[in-house]
């Protein structure tokens, strides 16, 4: 099987559609003040706390029952582990209610940020890959107290104006439940995941490599009959030099590879390879061997620029190769 990539319209400006409430209405303790962007799980607003004056914060209304029950449930059952998970990059619910119209709702700290997937078009590449390993390390200081992301939706990564990227945590989870993905975020969901497996740090990896596969290539990836070479790094990204295009096509498909064992084992693997890929330096996705052929050597595909051009040529027939026994 061979890569293809498959393209997501990007949001366009203007009111939020999935606004159903009004600026200055009051929920509990705390008064909505502006309609913000929408997300696969609802409707987002700046609101601040009636009782606390200046205590300001962000506040996702759930639009689906069936998402909000189990959100609500999540965040009921692991309110303890997120209350000790301090990180500058991770913000945790710290209220929650339900709307006059029956819809639950889940209370944010306010940061002054904006949605990651609206600052693309003006972030340079390797802006972008920094981002990503920022949640990287985000994820790993997660895993560290016993938390996995179960699902990875773009619209809950917000960047402040500094620089540093914020994950509305509101997909994680101490548990490993099978729950379906999202129909809005299958494209990051991996195959074993969309066959109903339980999220792991195989399924996290995918996540995080499919939205390397958007930051690179502003497409999201599709494993479908197509030519790889149609949405090249060399089209997307000319001034990267043939070493560093090579490089980075080996990391893209490993990160978003649609076998667990061929793609990073966890996002703490792949951050090694991104910030590898930074430095300049070498990766595991530059490690990777063709299936064995008789009386050949493998070929280091980190050779040289001046080798560049028949390594291009090479790694897609070696590619083409470990991918042969993919399912389509």
């Amino acid at each position: 099987m061979r890569f293809a990539f498959n393209h997501r319209p990007r949001p366009v400006a203007g009111p939020p559609a999935g606004a159903t409430l009004v600026p200055e209405q009051r929920l509990g303790v705390w008064m909505l003040r502006r309609a913000l962007h929408a997300s696969a799980a609802g409707q987002w607003y700046r609101a601040e706390h009636v009782l606390a004056r200046g205590q300001r914060a962000a506040l996702i209304v759930f639009e689906n029952a069936t998402d909000a029950a189990a959100l609500m449930l999540r965040f009921a059952d692991g309110a303890s582990e997120l209350a000790r998970l301090e990180h500058h990059g991770i913000v945790t619910p710290m209220d929650s209610g339900v709307t006059p119209h029956g819809k639950p709702f889940l209370v944010l700290p306010w940061v002054e940020a904006r949605p990651l997937m609206s600052l693309t078009e003006r972030l340079a590449l390797r802006e972008r890959l920094a981002l990503l390993l920022q949640l990287c390390d985000a994820l790993a200081h997660a895993h560290s107290e016993g938390l996995l992301l179960s699902e990875l939706d773009p619209s809950l990564l917000w960047v402040r104006a500094d620089g540093r990227l914020q994950l509305m945590g509101l997909h994680l989870s101490h548990e490993e439940l099978p729950e379906p993905p999202h129909p809005a975020l299958l494209v990051y969901a991996s195959p074993e995941r969309r066959q109903g497996a339980a999220p792991s740090s195989a399924s996290e990896a995918y996540a995080l490599g499919a939205l390397l596969c958007e930051l690179v290539h502003e497409r999201a990836p599709d494993h479908h009959e197509a030519s790889p070479e149609h949405d090249s790094v060399a089209t997307r990204w000319p001034e990267l030099s043939p070493q560093q295009r090579l490089s980075l096509e080996a990391l893209v498909h490993k990160a978003a590879s649609p076998l667990p064992e061929q793609r990073h084992a966890s996002s703490e693997a792949l951050g090694l390879d991104l910030r590898s890929w930074l430095a300049g330096e070498s990766h595991s996705a530059l490690q990777l061997t063709p299936m064995p052929i008789a009386n050949s050597a493998p070929m280091p595909l980190d050779s040289g620029a001046d080798e560049a051009a028949g390594a291009t040529s090479w790694f897609w027939r070696f590619w083409r190769q470990i991918t042969a026994n993919e399912p389509r």
